[in-house]
């Protein structure tokens, strides 16, 4: 592998070692127009992307496990949102996937970032969690035991894309995990996990018993408006905290003494229920019969999917090449035998250099408008070489690496098109002017060793 492919390495971040350092500084200074632009941003708005592009990918990589289908009638979200812990669990630790590589930033200023499950790791969660925090129903095991339930799931992968144009500086802008709630999002979910704290409360509270033969919840049974005034007043009186938590799950705390509900009770059978089998004394009693002496309750409630902030740059939209939806594929190879010496990390990386570089040679014979490939556009373009330079770094390694009978090892790499789209789509407003007197000009090239 020539000098030129150690430097794409070591600009992608693909090798390690003081080997490939050595190699990458050999040959830097001949690339150094292609050192990505978006790095003079400032730290501060990087940091903030970064967090917008995670949060958005972490939950499209919830929304895809969820998707998950277990049995002809069980997806993964079904089966999880049988119990309350589980489903938060789950989300929980999905939420918690690291990203796979390190963030792309372009000169547009965006984002992307990738996340990646795959399936053995899913279901060994799945198995886990259902012996953490059983579940009611007992096929649950059945369903979710061994790798069958996975044998058809693919890696789950997702990227999130982010703009500095959408950071914000309201007040939650720093909440870890929300970065993609609207404020609306995190409003809403605050007032419905209180409001679920205090009909909690309410349940509690209609436990406790009233005296040693009744309990609350018969009283409040007794009464149309019983009930309701009751739960009104513990919205006024009952102390609710609330905490978001970083998997987007906000937390209420609902809390009040049972003395100052018993107070809360004389009061709303003064009101909806004199004259009924309950008397005042009845209430007055309650300390007696309960040793409890502050009530809790807990409620759970997550952004509506509307209150999710989507990125709102250019989509692939109606007139886009066909290979705008795609992804491509390429296979790349280390001709080195096992022999060399080099360590197996660094041999699986340079493959992965390899089927870059093969997907760039695929990418620059993409055609554009009739007569205009994407290298073409480059070559009018040259100050997006860099960015192309970066959305290569996302090409993805899939399935398992194959070591041949001499050693020499071979990998799988893809990449999806839809970000090349909006890189190349930028120098659209002035092709055609462009086409007729370039027309004859021969592609571009992002490096020299075509192979």
């Amino acid at each position: 592998m020539n000098s030129r492919l150690w430097y794409l390495a070591a600009h992608l971040g693909l090798g390690s070692g003081a080997t490939l350092a050595v190699w990458s500084l050999a040959v830097l200074p001949t690339f150094a127009v292609l050192a990505p632009a978006a790095a003079s941003r400032p730290s501060e708005e990087r940091a903030a992307l970064e967090r917008l592009a995670l949060a958005r990918a972490r939950t499209s990589l919830w929304e895809q496990v969820t998707d998950l289908v277990l049995t002809k009638r069980l997806t993964v979200g079904v089966w999880a949102a049988r119990d309350v812990e589980v489903d938060r669990a789950l989300r929980a630790w999905i939420r918690s996937r690291p990203r796979h590589a390190p963030p792309r930033f372009y000169s547009d200023q965006t984002c992307d970032l990738d996340l990646r499950i795959d399936p053995r790791s899913l279901i060994d969660k799945l198995v886990e969690l259902q012996a953490r925090i059983p579940q009611p129903t007992p096929t649950t095991r059945d369903e979710v035991d061994g790798p069958k339930a996975a044998r058809d799931w693919p890696i789950l992968w997702a990227t999130g894309m982010a703009g500095s144009a959408e950071l914000t500086h309201d007040e939650d802008a720093g909440l870890r995990g929300w970065e993609d709630v609207t404020s609306m999002g995190r409003q809403l979910a605050r007032s419905a996990a209180a409001a679920e704290a205090l009909h909690t409360l309410l349940g509690e509270a209609g436990r406790l018993k009233l005296t040693n033969l009744r309990r609350v919840s018969e009283f409040l049974a007794t009464s149309d408006g019983a009930r309701e005034a009751l739960l009104a007043a513990l919205e006024r009186n009952a102390d609710v905290t609330l905490q978001m938590e970083p998997d987007q799950i906000a937390v209420a705390e609902a809390r009040i003494e049972v003395s100052r509900l018993i107070r809360l009770l004389t009061e709303v059978h003064r009101g909806h229920s004199p004259g009924t089998a309950f008397a005042a004394s009845d209430f007055r009693e309650m300390a007696l019969h309960n040793e409890q002496r502050v009530l809790g309750a807990r409620g759970l409630a997550s952004p509506p999917a509307a209150q999710l902030s989507r990125f709102d740059g250019p989509e692939v939209e109606r007139g886009a090449p066909a290979w705008a939806h795609e992804t491509l594929e390429a296979v790349g190879r280390d001709e080195h035998a096992a022999e060399d010496g080099r360590p197996q990390e660094l041999r699986l990386a340079m493959a992965r250099v390899d089927g870059i570089v093969r997907l760039r040679n695929q990418i620059e014979e993409l055609p554009v408008r009739r007569g205009v490939s994407v290298g073409h556009l480059l070559e009018r373009h040259p100050e997006w070489k860099q960015d192309v330079v970066v959305f290569l770094s996302g090409a993805r390694r899939v399935g398992s690496p194959k070591w041949e009978s001499d050693g020499r090892v071979v990998v799988y790499v893809e990449l999806p098109l839809q970000r090349l789209w909006r890189i190349v789509r930028r120098g659209l407003s002035t092709l055609e002017s462009d086409v007729a007197r370039e027309s004859t000009s021969a592609p571009s090239r992002l490096f020299d060793d075509r192979r």
